[in-house]
């Protein structure tokens, strides 16, 4: 085990912050337990009959700033609390009914120009900082809640085993149970009437992109499917090819266990869109072969 010197000044700091925290969470328990008996008095309108808020003003803010349409970040600062801090206030805001999970998981406008710096223009987090005249420490908060939301560049490529070949009359793909939030977000943007696109890249053995398809549908639940219970329908705008690899691609990355989409630049997936156009279609001759090879 290390040991870490640290003054005492920093010492009284993280005690008092901790006690603090403590404060806050034992006020969240007997408001629970009390059936909301610590009002803070101001549950009248739409909040009347919800257990009132905790006595701590900056649920109050929280609340306040959610609705206003600020980020979780946003918050933070604002409240000049840790971001984990502000996530709490936002679970209990919702658990007892004040926002819904849809509040907290859109993105604010001032994100969404910052993912279309990150993802469309591939620019690198400090460049954004600048261009957007902020500290390189909110950019990167901006950008964890961004993630945390399920924000995906369009296009995008989705991670898929190479047993999609043996469906293609099926017409849909599928997210694990938990990327419900990124499944939300891409059902969000269908709904608001965008072309939202993505390629399919095929795991181990293959580990190539093969194709590109339009999401034509907002997220359907399927529940008997334990796996992948949300689901898109598609239609092809690439049919599949032969493939490109990743690094073919221009894109660095390695692809681990539960990794389910990847986000790129618009340079990188219309250099992708070129790549595959030089290929001749999969036969369906190629494509059983395909499948039969990689079972």
């Amino acid at each position: 085990m290390k040991y870490y010197r640290i003054s005492r000044d920093s010492l009284e700091q993280i005690i008092n912050e901790e006690i603090c925290e403590a404060k806050e969470r034992i006020i969240e328990r007997i408001n629970s337990l009390n059936n909301g008996n610590l009002s803070n008095g101001d549950s009248e309108g739409d909040d009347f009959g919800r257990t009132p808020l905790p006595q701590n003003e900056k649920y109050e803010k929280t609340l306040k700033l959610i609705r206003e349409g600020k980020s979780q970040s946003e918050v933070a600062r604002s409240l000049n609390v840790s971001i984990q801090t502000v996530r709490r206030y936002v679970t209990w805001l919702i658990i007892n009914g004040y926002i819904s999970d849809e509040n907290t998981s859109k993105l604010t406008d001032r994100e969404l120009q910052v993912a279309k710096l990150i993802y469309d223009e591939n620019k690198s987090l400090g460049e954004v900082a600048r261009e957007m005249g902020c500290s390189l420490e909110n950019i990167k908060l901006m950008n964890d809640n961004i993630s945390s939301k399920g924000y995906v560049s369009n296009p995008f490529i989705k991670l898929i085993y190479p047993g999609f070949l043996n469906n293609l009359e099926y017409g849909k793909i599928g997210f694990p149970k938990n990327r419900r939030k990124l499944a939300e977000q891409i059902s969000r943007r269908v709904r608001d009437g965008e072309n939202l696109e993505c390629f399919i890249y095929l795991t181990t053995p293959i580990k190539k992109v093969v194709a590109l398809v339009k999401i034509t549908s907002e997220m359907e639940v399927i529940r008997d499917q334990e796996r992948w219970p949300y689901q898109f329908k598609y239609e092809f705008i690439i049919r599949p090819k032969d493939g490109v690899s990743l690094i073919d691609a221009g894109i660095n990355k390695r692809c681990r266990p539960g990794d389910t989409v990847i986000s790129m630049s618009n340079e990188i997936s219309e250099n992708l869109k070129e790549l595959l156009n030089s290929q001749e279609d999969l036969t369906d001759e190629d494509i059983q072969a395909k499948v039969i090879d990689n079972k």
